[in-house]
Parts: C-alpha cells; sequence; structure tokens
C-alpha cells in the first residue's frame, strides 16, 4: 500500500475515528489513494466488527440452547414429580370414596334400626335384691366366719397354722 504521508504537497487533518485510533486526512495530489485507504480501513473495521458480532450471535445462541435444555430437563422433572403425587392423591381418594359408602351405608342399616326400635328391643336386666352385708363392728374373726372357734392362745395358733401351711400335716387334712 502507497505511503500517502510522505508523498508532497500533503497537509495533515486529524479526524476522530469510532474503529479505532484517529485517522488523518490528507489532502494531495491523489484523492483516489487517500479515499481507497479509507475504504480498505473500514473494510477491515467492518470485517472485524462482523467477526465480533457472529461469535457474540453464536454464544448468545449456544446460551440460549443450553438453557432451554435446562428448563425443558426441569419441566419434565417437575412434571414427572407432579403426575406421582397426582397418582397418590387419587388412590387415597377412591379409598376415602369407597370408606363413605360403606359409613354411608352402615349409617343407613342403623336409622332403620333406630326407627324400628329394633335396638329397643333388649330385655332390660331384672331388678334383683341383693342382700347387703351387715356392719362391720369390729369383733369378728375369721374362724367365726367359717365356722369355727376363735384361737385363743399361742399355742393354738402355732397347732393351726402347721395344719393349714406344713405338707406333713396336709395328709391328715386331706
Amino acid at each position: 500500500m502507497t505511503n500517502l504521508y510522505n508523498l508532497s504537497h500533503s497537509r495533515e487533518v486529524i479526524w476522530p475515528n469510532w474503529t479505532g485510533p484517529l485517522l488523518r486526512e490528507i489532502e494531495s495530489p491523489y484523492p483516489e489513494l487517500v479515499l481507497k485507504d479509507r475504504v480498505v480501513t473500514l473494510e477491515k473495521s467492518v470485517g472485524g466488527v462482523k467477526e465480533r458480532i457472529e461469535d457474540i450471535d453464536g454464544k448468545v445462541n449456544y446460551g440460549l440452547l443450553s438453557m432451554k435444555e435446562q428448563l425443558r430437563y426441569y419441566v419434565l422433572d417437575s412434571v414427572e414429580k407432579l403426575t406421582g403425587r397426582d397418582d397418590a392423591i387419587e388412590a387415597m381418594l377412591m379409598s376415602l370414596k369407597e370408606e363413605i359408602a360403606e359409613l354411608k351405608g352402615e349409617l343407613t342399616i342403623y336409622k332403620a334400626a333406630l326407627s324400628n326400635r329394633g335396638l329397643a328391643n333388649i330385655a332390660p336386666k331384672p331388678n334383683v335384691d341383693i342382700p347387703k352385708p351387715k356392719e362391720f363392728k369390729g369383733t369378728r374373726s375369721i374362724d367365726v366366719r367359717r365356722g369355727g372357734t376363735e384361737i385363743g392362745s399361742w399355742e393354738d395358733l402355732q397347732c393351726e397354722f402347721k395344719a393349714q401351711f406344713y405338707q406333713e400335716y396336709a395328709k391328715d387334712e386331706a
């Protein structure tokens, strides 16, 4: 490429450029060369921008596809869990409906029995006079209640005790 800065009759003017460093516009006897140089520089800049845009566009599309796949996975997983819960709730609901139907049948039977006084036909218990024991006065003993005699001394108690609890005397009692 031709170096435009070394041409005779040139004057430099600085212009800002949005794609890079400052460009210098040169008044020259060869304006076609200056324009061609500018076009080449702009084409390079635009080409770089296009590459960046394509790169960013590709990354954005890849990110969106990745997010779409993750979202699809989460939605399908949630749907699967909710379907399982729905099935469990339906099973519980069916068992409760069956139990309600059974209880309604029993209620109908009980209502019919009450309306016919079927439960009221149970024979009442007879009123029987049961004799009450006599009031305790503190003087009774076990032997007196059994019809035996009272034990009067220590020796009588020992004999009575042996007769009731020792085996050798049990044969005599039997």
